[in-house]
């Protein structure tokens, strides 16, 4: 199928790398770009096929894999709960133990491509639930939210968001319902 995409997985022994397997959706269509953006932590992968259109054209959708041995599962395929056409679900992929984190860079929970961040819990495979209250809502008409997802504790979460207008992100920081830590924020001049 034409630009359906895929995801290879390599394994390093000493020097060398081995390619130990191919993934591909199993409903992949033309165009879906499956592989566009992919994250790996220990026994999981996320692939993300950000214009699969189970939502409308280009909504986006991630499919979840688990290793069992040397073999990777098929596990679940997620979509946003809201998930409108041209969102592009999974332009951004955050992966840590069994949380994961996916940006819809043109979500449009409160307007127009203004970004979306879902997160989702594997409770018990093949169960994926997604967390309540999970919608990162900027008030400007566009940006992109980039998710790494940081399990030091098990509880924190890093987001990190680019962008060229400083009202969308502050030089001040980065607060989540009005709380949360502040670390930096790195103003950029793009050329």
């Amino acid at each position: 199928v034409s630009n359906m995409g895929a995801a290879y997985v390599f394994m390093r022994t000493g020097t060398a790398w081995s390619e130990v397997a191919k993934l591909t959706p199993s409903d992949g269509c033309t165009t879906d770009y499956f592989g566009g953006n992919v994250n790996i932590s220990k026994d999981y992968i996320v692939v993300g096929t950000r214009r699969d259109d189970d939502k409308g054209d280009d909504s986006g959708s991630a499919y979840v894999y688990k290793r069992d041995g040397t073999t990777w599962n098929f596990i679940a395929k997620l979509n946003a709960s809201d998930g409108l056409p041209g969102d592009n679900f999974t332009q951004g992929i955050g992966l840590s133990e069994n949380f994961i984190g996916v940006g819809a860079h043109n979500g449009d929970h409160q307007g127009v491509s203004q970004g979306t961040a879902y997160f989702y819990k594997i409770w018990d495979v093949p169960t994926m639930v997604e967390i309540e209250n999970q919608t990162i809502d900027i008030q400007q008409d566009s940006c992109l939210v980039n998710l790494n997802i940081v399990d030091t504790d098990g509880r924190d979460i890093t987001i990190t968001a680019q962008t060229a207008n400083e009202q969308i992100v502050p030089y001040t920081g980065i607060h989540v319902n009005g709380s949360g830590t502040y670390y930096s924020v790195i103003p950029t001049i793009a050329g």
